[in-house]
């Protein structure tokens, strides 16, 4: 168990955009426009998927919610308005879809510690029923887990007019909400992305392949995904910093290594951290030297 996270359970309320969609062709829009599978997805399924553009590169990252007669796509932060102009774009003027903003409607909060269950057992929630490939209906909440690193991380998608009443019921099960400089330390130090490492990136660049199915048809990217894969390589991976100074988001010279791009920075106790895009070569490396009076941990973020 991961010693940096809390005994019991903590609570992020997240800022994810929402989108609502509705008619008989929902489904086969996503599918059209994500780069996973979605055609088979049944009710109450989960999917995880990436919105690339023509180049491959992400534009955000979405959990797919199939809810009876409608879909609930759970984007990133501040990436609504885009999102749903490049689903709108792939509507074929023949089907049947409808989009809806659903920002000011629903919250989605992720829940990570090292006693999650113990919290959901006294919401009354039978945790053995959490899944990463489903959603859990627990009264107007859906609830679902992931493993990143073996680490589990509980979301949870709710009216958001019944978010302080939830966040109260947690509180009282011992579940503290925290703030977003405790998030990102708790995230990064897991292995978790969130938008501002991944946007502008290619999947294979920031662990992400997995979300990739080169064989389900065509998608916004699909031919530079597929000469990726081919090739079976790529220039520039994210990985890990670690320094007991703090880091600054953006580019940077290392003599020797090339340019490395920190996309996202955060402090926990004495350690700062830093998620950065290296050159592919300097990943096998366990230090940098990124100034002459300055060297740093390298660590992957995918631990096997």
């Amino acid at each position: 168990m991961s010693e940096f996270l809390h005994p019991n359970a903590e609570v992020f309320v997240r800022k994810s955009s929402v989108t609502v969609l509705g008619g008989k062709d929902a489904l086969t829009n996503l599918d059209r426009c994500l780069t996973a599978s979605l055609v088979d997805l049944e009710n109450f399924d989960r999917c995880d998927a990436l919105l690339c553009d023509a180049n491959g590169r992400i534009q955000d990252r979405i959990t797919i919610c199939v809810l009876d007669t409608q879909i609930i796509a759970l984007g990133s932060e501040n990436s609504g308005t885009g999102t749903r102009e490049a689903l709108l774009r792939g509507i074929g003027w023949d089907e049947d879809v409808s989009l809806l903003d659903g920002d000011n409607a629903i919250s989605h909060l992720s829940i990570i510690g090292q006693n999650i269950h113990r919290v959901l057992v006294g919401l009354g929630i039978d945790c053995l029923e959490l899944s990463s490939s489903c959603w859990l209906e627990f009264g107007n909440s859906l609830i679902s887990s992931s493993m990143t690193n073996s680490v589990e991380t509980v979301d949870v998608a709710l009216p958001k007019s019944e978010l302080p009443r939830f966040l109260d019921i947690l509180q009282d099960n011992g579940c503290h909400e925290i703030t977003t400089d405790k998030w990102d330390a708790m995230r990064m130090l897991i292995g978790i992305t969130e938008i501002e490492d991944l946007i502008g990136n290619l999947p294979f660049e920031v662990g992400l392949d997995e979300l990739v199915k080169l064989d389900k048809g065509c998608y916004p990217g699909q031919e530079v995904h597929a000469r990726l894969d081919s090739r079976g390589k790529v220039a520039r991976r994210l990985v890990r910093l670690v320094s007991a100074k703090k880091f600054v988001s953006g580019r940077n010279k290392v003599e020797g290594i090339g340019t490395l791009y920190v996309t996202s920075t955060s402090s926990n106790n004495d350690a700062n951290i830093a998620y950065a895009l290296v050159p592919s070569a300097a990943c096998e490396l366990d230090e940098l030297t990124i100034a002459p009076d300055r060297v740093v941990g390298l660590e992957p973020l995918i631990q096997n």
